[in-house]
């Protein structure tokens, strides 16, 4: 698959969406979408990085806040592995700001991150067009929670004996949270239902 097809612009995602599409006729991409993916994916790290000392007592909860990045770099520039390109941005920029000296690392955090963009572009692909795109957004935010969940449960399966509470706990909360993301990220920036592309000039 060349770049180009990676990038193949999704006109059927494109209806749903709130916001205009910067993705114009043909499948060239512009420099103002690679700007909006990259400005996406770096809104993305300082959501996990820089307030990743934002505690809200609930496990989980820092997928809420880079999931809107990563939806509204998808809702801007509709295209395919748009998602993914924001997520592996923003794991650079995390990358970037801990090199500057700033920022902190919350692993899970970051492994949500990572995971939402690629779900994301999974769970909205025209193979699965029949189920609600809300319901598509929820699995994809589950989807990348539930890998930051495996890690926080390896590393504790390495630390502690008993994981009986614990597991539970963590797994309503990891879910939960996934959940929110996806379907608070798919409601602000996409509609329920599709509109013709002519509606939307």
């Amino acid at each position: 698959m060349s770049p180009i097809d990676a990038l193949t612009p999704r006109v059927g995602l494109e209806r749903f969406g709130r916001l205009r599409s910067l993705v114009k006729d043909g499948s060239s991409v512009s420099l103002s979408e690679i700007s909006v993916l990259i400005g996406c994916g770096l809104a993305a790290a300082a959501a996990i990085s820089l307030l990743g000392g934002q505690r809200w007592g609930i496990p989980g909860h820092a997928i809420v806040r880079a999931a809107l990045p990563v939806s509204l770099g998808l809702a801007l520039v509709p295209r395919r592995f748009s998602g993914s390109m924001v997520s592996l941005v923003g794991a650079a920029g995390i990358a970037l700001f801990l090199a500057l000296g700033v920022g902190r690392l919350p692993l899970p955090a970051v492994v949500a991150l990572c995971g939402f963009g690629p779900s994301l572009d999974l769970a909205t692909a025209e193979r699965f067009a029949k189920l609600h795109l809300y319901v598509r957004f929820v699995v994809a935010g589950v989807a990348a929670n539930s890998l930051a969940l495996i890690l926080v449960l390896s590393r504790a399966w390495l630390e502690i004996d008993e994981l009986h509470g614990f597991v539970s706990y963590y797994v309503l909360c990891y879910v939960a949270c996934g959940a929110v993301a996806g379907a608070v990220s798919g409601f602000v920036f996409f509609r329920s239902s599709g509109r013709d592309r002519e509606a939307r000039k």
